[in-house]
């Protein structure tokens, strides 16, 4: 209940403040929640480690948390006994008394498995149950202050929609949000995977294409890793994005992150990387790169109708 409370009145506070707002969408949650643990951080840690930060948070709880309960309920429905699945997660048994659920809704170490291919499918069955929690619990109180505006539910990277969240999407999301920064071709495929699964409007809300400057090459830019080497590559990027995303009837938008250029001296504080630009740092246009803006922007609407016309 102090999660739920915790959501609630969150939700209350964000809602009064939007709810009577005629230009506004909708709503999103988390930017780029952590579902499942980093490649990065995954590949410094053993085979045993819990990959699920969900999971990791949970299972150190003790008998007094639901979600502790929750997990166990999950087991019993796994195992035929607490003492099966007690050995499969390495938990202490005693010869003499075995040990019970209650024994291991007490138990905090869960991390040392002895039958890890176990272990990790018993927390891969375990996060449809949280993304159902998640998305089913933000959905009913939005829409208990809130029935007149979209839910967009989390910012997740397109390639980051695993598919134990794809039914929690489709039951309590109205429009998927991705953050896409490939190619469109690269990227088109994991959007038509995810339509496919949730039959959602897709929304890119938060996608670039960058060009590291000679005074960002410290940090790099947002978008670098597409390749461009050129602001006319990153302008033809950026052309053939726009153009597949409005060719494309389920896609609504796009949200391009950038638009004035960030030299490394000018540090945000809140970002590993600069930002690319339509502007340089002093507000020039980058020529190459907004003529095309001004060529295809104007259009995108006539490409979306046509391709819905063509849809019908």
């Amino acid at each position: 209940m102090d999660f739920e409370n915790h959501v609630a009145a969150r939700v209350h506070e964000v809602t009064e403040l939007h709810k009577g707002q005629r230009n506004s969408i909708g709503y999103l949650y988390t930017d780029v929640p952590s579902w499942v643990m980093g490649r990065g951080e995954q590949a410094e840690q053993n085979d045993t480690t819990m990959i699920y930060p969900w999971i990791n948070a949970i299972l150190p709880l003790g008998e007094s948390s639901p979600g502790k309960w929750r997990w166990l309920e999950h087991l019993k429905q796994r195992y035929p006994n607490a003492e099966a699945a007690a050995k499969v997660w390495g938990l202490p048994v005693s010869p003499t008394y075995g040990i019970s659920w209650t024994e291991m809704a007490r138990q905090t170490d869960w991390s040392n498995a002895t039958d890890v291919a176990s272990a990790k499918k018993d927390m891969l069955t375990f996060m449809p149950i949280i993304a159902e929690q998640w998305y089913s619990l933000h959905a009913r109180l939005i829409r208990k202050q809130d029935p007149n505006h979209l839910i967009l539910g989390d910012k997740n990277m397109v390639m980051w929609h695993y598919d134990f969240m794809l039914p929690a999407i489709k039951k309590h999301v109205d429009v998927v949000c991705v953050q896409a920064y490939g190619p469109w071709e690269k990227d088109r495929k994991l959007c038509d995977m995810i339509y496919e699964a949730t039959g959602k409007p897709i929304f890119n809300g938060d996608g670039c294409f960058g060009l590291a400057g000679p005074k960002q090459q410290e940090w790099g830019v947002k978008g670098f890793r597409t390749g461009a080497k050129s602001l006319e590559d990153v302008a033809r990027l950026y052309e053939e994005m726009l153009r597949g995303m409005m060719s494309t009837p389920y896609y609504i938008g796009w949200h391009h992150c950038g638009y004035m250029e960030q030299w490394d001296e000018a540090e945000r504080g809140d970002a590993p990387r600069n930002e690319n630009g339509f502007l340089d740092p002093l507000e020039n246009h980058r020529t190459q790169w907004t003529d095309v803006l001004r060529d295809i922007n104007p259009k995108v609407a006539m490409l979306h109708e046509a391709a819905k016309r063509a849809e019908r």
